[in-house]
């Protein structure tokens, strides 16, 4: 089972994502993060999401 505390962490990650392109909708968000390639969003991990946001957000990653 996944761990649970991952879900707000992201959230804040997409949140913050969000707010510096709030004209845009959320499938717009979405799909910029995910980028042109051939992923389907279903697949990526949620750690490839973290990955995106923080790269969208202007974070370093922490390394695990």
């Amino acid at each position: 089972m996944r761990k649970v505390e991952r879900i707000p962490v992201i959230i804040a990650k997409l949140q913050a994502a969000w707010e510096k392109v709030p004209d845009w909708r959320l499938g717009q968000l979405i799909s910029n993060l995910i980028g042109t390639g051939p992923q389907d969003v279903f697949f990526p991990e949620d750690e490839e999401w973290e990955k995106w946001l923080d790269d969208f957000n202007g974070k370093k990653q922490e390394s695990t």
